[in-house]
């Protein structure tokens, strides 16, 4: 059955009657071992990212789903989200990162948005899809150039100010003088900390 219910017929034309045979045994082998394709032709993008997605929240972070969910609703869908996934030029791939750029935000963000489109159309193309491998082999934007400074000076003795007012003035302390992250100064505890030797 295609993902919208319909039945799907597999018809293949061949010589001998023993072939037709051959032919059926193994599609159905094929059907009973769950690789015979299930899709349609017509499938679009928005159909199939949409149940990509479902998918891919079962496998990831919920951070990382929740950013690439938004890569999906907001860029790929409105950009491409109409056209059939067998039907896919390089240029419709593109244009995904050029509709974030457009909107005058971060090469990264460009980047990360074509990143999941060519995710999903690579997942289309292992679920049978029939999806233009010249769609696939798009290169993506370049990185953008990183904005991040170090904390002025100033500012950490005003953060450290306000800091000591807290119950957890150590989390902060830690974090700015030893550059963790949030999930690492969280994570820190005392018998991982050795006083005597500043470790």
């Amino acid at each position: 059955y295609s993902p919208a219910g319909s039945r799907l017929y597999r018809t293949k034309t061949v010589p001998t009657k023993t072939a037709a045979r051959n032919a059926l045994r193994d599609l159905l082998r094929d059907q009973h071992a769950g690789s015979a394709p299930q899709v349609s032709r017509g499938t679009t993008v928005k159909t199939y990212a949409e149940q990509w997605l479902l998918e891919h929240e079962r496998s990831v972070r919920p951070k990382t789903f929740s950013t690439d969910a938004g890569a999906v609703r907001k860029w790929i869908i409105p950009t491409v989200g109409r056209l059939r996934l067998d039907q896919l030029a390089p240029a419709d791939v593109r244009s995904v990162a050029l509709a974030v750029e457009d909107a005058e935000l971060s090469l990264t963000t460009a980047r990360h948005a074509q990143a999941v489109l060519t995710r999903i159309l690579r997942a289309a193309m292992a679920d049978g899809y029939g999806v233009p491998p010249r769609a696939l082999a798009v290169e993506l934007p370049p990185r953008g150039p990183s904005d991040r400074d170090a904390i002025p000076l100033s500012d950490v003795a005003a953060i450290l100010r306000v800091a000591a007012a807290l119950p957890h003035y150590t989390r902060w302390l830690a974090a700015l003088m030893q550059g963790i992250r949030q999930a690492e100064a969280l994570g820190l505890t005392w018998d991982m900390i050795d006083l005597e030797r500043g470790l």
